[in-house]
């Protein structure tokens, strides 16, 4: 059965979970020395991947997890 509403539904809350997903997996990424948030949003706040990994600008690591959290919640609310 193909209904659009249903579609659009499914993608958002798609987006949503694997955007949580994606956070909730912090942790255990960069245990691998891995960090796998967007590179443009770690630009847009002055912050590296090597500053993650080393606990640096433990501030500003929360202001991206915000934002990325927000963008997982506007799906949410779509």
């Amino acid at each position: 059965v193909k209904d659009t509403n249903a579609d659009h539904c499914a993608s958002h809350l798609g987006k949503a979970i694997g955007i949580g997903t994606l956070l909730r997996s912090t942790l255990h990424h960069a245990k691998s020395r891995r960090i796998l948030w967007p590179t443009d949003v770690l630009l847009q706040h002055g912050l590296s991947q090597e500053d993650v990994l080393r606990g640096r600008n433990v501030a500003v690591a929360k202001e991206v997890t915000y934002q990325l959290a927000s963008v997982a919640h506007v799906h949410l609310d779509k």
